[in-house]
């Protein structure tokens, strides 16, 4: 497992076709990857699966995310549009889909959590002069 701390950078590619990544461990020499944009989203859930996975082994025992105290505990990205659906072969579970441009990234949900984010949601939308809690 390599712990070498590293550089990231993202940026788009001049013709808007790929995000171009590049780390750079601190003792070594740039990698760099582009990423057509079809495959962003894959990538993404796929990272995301992946860090799920990483927990359940590490930290089986976590807590989960309450409420952050800053933005600065977690990376935020503005979707351009939100859906909520059924997943057919999933009877417990909805998605929450996201799109950035023409990328869509659906998060799974347990129902069972459907409760608490619709109450938050309602609360947040009541009063949009308040920050949300």
């Amino acid at each position: 497992m390599n712990t070498i701390p590293a550089q990231f950078e993202f940026t788009a590619s001049p013709d808007g076709k790929a995000v171009l990544f590049k780390a750079t461990p601190v003792t070594g020499q740039p990698t760099s990857i582009n990423l057509p944009i079809e495959v962003v989203g894959d990538v993404a859930t796929s990272l995301l699966d992946m860090a799920t996975a990483c927990a359940q082994v590490s930290k089986p025992n976590a807590q989960p995310l309450l409420k952050p105290n800053s933005q600065a505990e977690f990376s935020l990205a503005h979707a351009k549009s939100v859906a909520v659906q059924e997943i057919p072969d999933k009877p417990n579970s909805i998605a929450v889909c996201f799109s950035f441009g023409a990328t869509v990234i659906g998060i799974g949900l347990n129902r069972s959590l459907l409760r608490g984010l619709g109450t938050a949601l309602l609360a947040m939308s009541a009063d949009q002069q308040s920050p949300p809690q």
